[in-house]
């Protein structure tokens, strides 16, 4: 090997071990309105699609596999319940991914201890929010005056699905308008 490719090689070793890890970062104490009217949007997108698992009650389906790898869980446990697939492929597509690397998860209790430790753990909800109860989660789509909030929410009934959920019977809510993009 040649002396020039060997010095290259060093010097690309070094620069990727030098590199800091991409990952999301929170803003204190302000929102992106933008941000999360982005995660609103492409869940109602994919409503819109009419998403479904095929066979009935198998967690599988064209889309359902699509959301499982654009998280960190790949298809290392596909087909699994896919609630958080959904969630972490809609705010990865809508610019502020969450999860410890920014790739999203699978398992909803990892999403939830995540938030809670880079501050963006709330106990009110707004819109955009992912709604996070022990072994489900899904999107805030708008909020109603008498206490609860409609929702996008993936692996329900076997599909993605609106639903109306009661504030109080989440465990907590995700801002992800607090995020930015990877740095």
């Amino acid at each position: 090997m040649s002396r020039s490719v060997l010095v290259l090689s060093a010097i690309l070793a070094v620069v990727a071990i030098a590199a800091p890890a991409a990952q999301s970062q929170t803003l204190p104490g302000s929102t992106s309105p933008e941000a999360a009217a982005r995660v609103v949007a492409i869940a109602q997108q994919e409503l819109a699609r009419g998403v479904f698992e095929k066979p009935k009650g198998s967690n599988r389906g064209t889309r359902i596999r699509m959301y499982g790898l654009a998280t960190q869980a790949s298809l290392r446990y596909y087909p699994a319940p896919w609630c958080a697939y959904f969630a972490s492929w809609v705010t990865r597509q809508a610019g502020v991914p969450i999860g410890w690397n920014g790739l999203g998860d699978g398992y909803v209790p990892r999403i939830s201890a995540w938030a809670k430790k880079v501050g963006i753990w709330k106990k009110t909800p707004q819109p955009g929010d992912l709604i996070a109860f022990p072994q489900h989660i899904g999107i805030v789509e708008s909020l109603q005056p008498n206490g609860t909030v409609t929702t996008i929410e993936g692996n329900t009934s076997d599909g993605l699905r609106r639903r109306l959920r009661l504030v109080k019977s989440a465990s907590g809510f995700v801002r992800v308008s607090y995020l930015t993009a990877p740095v």
